[in-house]
């Protein structure tokens, strides 16, 4: 499934690309501070914009905005970040509109209020400002903020911020039109989109693209290219690239099988939090696929996966516990993995004869030890890893 860049961003450096809606002059002493500020002389860079602020200089006004929102040569304070946003947001400086709109809509410095969050942003979005036009594609697509999800504005805010070559909005439309949801499917466009975000160093987008060449979705089925964009997503530590390498190497598609390299890239996936990578893992430690069998670590790796609700590594780890395989034997955690797992996924695969058999190996105050446990660990009482201690 290809994944979109769903975080909203604020403008946290010094810039002054986005044309203000109103011309605002700049006193002396802008440069002086400009200079001193990126030379990390901040309370230098402070003498000069808080004079210019109080005069109404909306890029100093910003600019203190931007010191105080980051703490930078004065102590971090949202509210004062907020204000000065705002006191330059009003006379139409657009990265101000950019980060009071966040402000707003995180409730970062003032409360949170969506209707001030998507008016300050619309304000920014409409003179050209990329951040803004990004962050109102977020917005109605994901439906936060707004009444509902509104794939048809998403696309169009997205659109004009891909057209500036905003990589987050190009691969955001890439996942738009390659799965389809929201709007028509049309894997060539999603290609398209793909390849522009790609291009730019986006592993997301890297990942998503060797996917499409890997499938022959939008672009003609192509192995090698699908290793060469999953090998630029992994190498930046995507974890799907890196999940997705490990099986071409697996499966000798697009490179020839080396079972030792994939388990390389499946163990990296994992330890970026892939849950598919983590259960694959134990499976490997457990058959000895390109390592020693070790069931102490494939119990450990069906744990990682079990912990994020894994119904395939709830099972495993569950036999493990059952025959002390890479754990101590314990037919009480075997059997409240049983009941963890039958509240993830009651049609889990074996689930109902594992339960039969697990249950004839424990007297009735066991019973309801694993199944109490079961409970405070389904209701986020307790987490998986202090139920198995």
């Amino acid at each position: 499934m290809a994944l979109p860049v769903t975080f909203k961003h604020s403008i946290a450096a010094m810039a002054c690309a986005i044309p203000l809606l109103l011309s605002t002059p700049v006193s002396a002493g802008w440069d002086e501070g400009y200079a001193a500020y990126h030379s990390e002389n901040y309370a230098v860079a402070l003498k000069h914009f808080e004079p210019l602020a109080a005069q109404g200089d909306a890029k100093s006004q910003f600019q203190l905005g931007i010191m105080y929102d980051h703490g930078r040569g004065v102590p971090k304070d949202a509210e004062k970040a907020a204000g000065w946003y705002l006191k330059a947001a009003e006379q139409g400086y657009a990265d101000a509109q950019v980060n009071i709109g966040m402000m707003y809509d995180r409730g970062e410095g003032v409360p949170v209020d969506h209707e001030k969050a998507l008016l300050w942003t619309r304000r920014a979005a409409e003179q050209g400002a990329v951040t803004a036009q990004f962050n109102l594609g977020v917005t109605y697509q994901t439906g936060e903020g707004v009444p509902a999800p509104d794939p048809q504005q998403a696309v169009a805010w997205y659109t004009k911020a891909a057209e500036q070559g905003h990589a987050g909005a190009q691969s955001n439309l890439g996942v738009m039109y390659d799965d389809g949801k929201q709007i028509p499917e049309n894997p060539e466009r999603a290609a398209f989109w793909f390849r522009k975000a790609a291009d730019q160093g986006l592993k997301q987008a890297q990942t998503n693209l060797g996917k499409l060449y890997d499938e022959g979705r939008g672009v003609d089925e192509n192995a090698e290219e699908a290793v060469k964009w999953y090998r630029l997503g992994a190498e930046q530590g995507d974890d799907v690239g890196q999940y997705n390498l490990a099986l071409m190497y697996a499966d000798g598609r697009g490179v020839p099988k080396d079972i030792k390299t994939s388990v390389m890239w499946m163990r990296r996936s994992g330890d970026n939090g892939n849950v598919d990578a983590q259960f694959n893992m134990g499976a490997v430690y457990q058959n000895g696929m390109g390592v020693d069998k070790d069931p102490k670590a494939a119990a450990a790796w069906f744990q990682k996966a079990a912990e994020a609700g894994d119904s395939g590594a709830l099972m495993q780890l569950s036999r493990a516990y059952a025959g002390g395989n890479g754990v101590p034997k314990d037919p009480v955690r075997a059997y409240m993995l049983l009941d963890v797992l039958q509240a993830v996924d009651p049609e889990a695969e074996d689930l109902a004869a594992e339960r039969v058999k697990r249950v004839t190996f424990l007297n009735p105050a066991q019973i309801e030890q694993a199944k109490m446990l079961a409970q405070r660990v389904v209701s986020r009482d307790i987490g998986l890893e202090a139920a198995l201690r």
